[in-house]
């Protein structure tokens, strides 16, 4: 079973938590709106944990909701993405992954064009990266990826995020590997994430990067 914490990069006190106080084997999404997210990516990699960087795409009720200027929109100019999804890489570095999250969950517009998914699968393709999806939408030929199977969400309470996360070993035992995505939890959730980690092996359960549930990377069951 893997699992990620996504929107690492916007505030450092929380952060540094979240990457002191999680075993190494917990993944991280880094934002790129963070103004921090290079110097924690490092600091990161030092503690040992998988690094993913999450690409901003546009939400289907743009101006509602956005995810900012950096966003990939569909049916832009290709030359205006390319820009910004330039921007997004290099704003850290370390990461072998990528995802459709920066640390918030709405609806993505840009994965459901098949042009827009496929050249974003073709730049990622280049960088030898991965993806993980939250969102639903296309798949990318060439690129290998992984759906999360469980999205826990920030405002859900301790009592939720323990059903979520017991809900994720439910799916593991179910299907043989399951991966799960934390959203940006609070503080105050951070000993029981760390708490029910380092319960999982009395639980049957392996906690492994999430590079090692996608198909066709090194390490995949």
């Amino acid at each position: 079973m893997a699992l990620l914490v996504a929107g690492i990069g916007y505030a450092e006190a929380p952060d540094h938590a979240v990457i002191r106080d999680l075993p190494a084997q917990v993944g991280l999404i880094l934002s790129p709106y963070g103004a921090h997210v290079g110097d924690e990516a490092q600091e990161a990699l030092a503690a040992r944990h998988e690094l993913l960087i999450g690409i901003p795409l546009e939400t289907r009720d743009n101006p509602l909701t956005s995810e900012g200027a950096k966003a990939l929109v569909p049916d832009e100019e290709r030359a205006i993405n390319r820009r910004s999804l330039d921007w997004v890489l290099s704003r850290a570095s370390g990461y072998d992954g990528a995802a459709d999250v920066i640390g918030i969950a709405d609806n993505s517009a840009f994965m459901n064009y098949p042009e827009d998914a496929a050249w974003l699968g073709r730049q990622l393709a280049r960088r030898h990266l991965f993806f993980i999806e939250l969102r639903g939408g296309r798949t990318m030929q060439g690129v290998p990826e992984r759906r999360a199977d469980t999205v826990i969400l920030p405002d859900q309470g301790d009592a939720g995020v323990t059903a979520g996360l017991n809900r994720l070993i439910a799916q593991a035992r179910a299907h043989g590997t399951a991966l799960g995505v934390v959203l940006e939890p609070a503080p105050a959730a951070l000993p029981l994430l760390a708490a029910w980690c380092r319960g999982l092996n009395a639980r049957g359960v392996a906690l492994v990067p999430a590079r090692a549930l996608i198909p066709g990377r090194v390490g995949t069951p």
